[in-house]
């Protein structure tokens, strides 16, 4: 067929099957084994996973950020509706409630943090901050007017090799329970005896206060007469107690007692 005729053929036919005349004929690229060429939301193709590929300045296809949320499970469902009803029976200030009781009611103060034990919740006051009782008896602890250990040496002077006894008349122990938004919280702090004798010698610890002759243990005899500084420590460390729960506070706090130029002389027997 002549070369004209064989043109005339192939724009009649291009004509019928809608491809414009002039250019070749274009297949779409076949899509990957198990893959579905489907238009997603935004116009553009999807990936095997069904993910959408956006496309990216350039042109080029770019994978999504964020994937789906998880579904919750029964158990979280179950939780979030508990609580929502512990809401209802505790209102705005919260607490504790079995909700397996007939008629459910507050049963205790308010824990933290909020838990549900099967049908027993436990919710905070609507807004509050969370409370730390560890650290609230932390703040309290250090807010604590705690007593110095009132120290001396009986009878105020002492001979070289005799034992000087400490006494203290301050108590050792301290306790205080404090109101808060969410309960009670009860701190109890115990000290502990460090006694620096001023020639050199450090004694301590003690568990209990100085006491007299002879019943004492903070004891100590002095090799040289003199005038020493005594310096007689109460170290206090501290344990909280909230809502069944406890532990001990971080950290100790000092309160100290100095004996100034306390006397010890030295005699010397004589003979005739």
């Amino acid at each position: 067929m002549p070369a004209p005729m064989t043109k005339l053929v192939s724009i009649v036919i291009a004509a019928l099957v809608g491809i414009p005349a002039g250019r070749p004929e274009q297949f779409p690229t076949p899509p990957a084994v198990g893959c579905t060429p489907v238009v997603g939301a935004k116009g553009n193709g999807l990936n095997c996973d069904g993910s959408e590929v956006e496309s990216a300045p350039g042109g080029r296809a770019t994978e999504p950020d964020q994937k789906p949320r998880r579904a919750p499970t029964r158990a979280e469902i179950l939780a979030a509706q508990r609580r929502a009803r512990a809401r209802q029976i505790l209102g705005d200030r919260g607490g504790c409630v079995d909700l397996t009781d007939p008629i459910p009611t507050r049963v205790t103060g308010v824990p933290n943090p909020e838990r549900v034990t099967g049908a027993r919740v436990c919710i905070g006051p609507v807004a509050a901050p969370a409370f730390d009782p560890a650290a609230s008896a932390k703040e309290y602890f250090g807010q604590f007017p705690l007593p110095s250990p009132q120290a001396s040496i009986p009878p105020g002077k002492m001979i070289v090799a005799f034992p000087a006894f400490v006494v203290t008349a301050a108590p050792t122990r301290y306790e205080v329970t404090v109101p808060t938004p969410f309960g009670p919280l009860r701190v109890a702090a115990i000290a502990r005896v460090f006694v620096n004798w001023g020639d050199g010698e450090r004694t301590g610890p003690y568990d209990g206060p100085g006491r007299p002759y002879p019943n004492g243990d903070i004891v100590h005899r002095y090799a040289d007469a003199g005038r020493y500084d005594v310096s007689v420590v109460y170290r206090w460390s501290a344990t909280w107690e909230w809502g069944g729960q406890g532990g001990p506070v971080a950290g100790t706090l000092d309160t100290v007692d100095r004996i100034v130029d306390f006397p010890v002389q030295e005699y010397q027997a004589r003979t005739n």
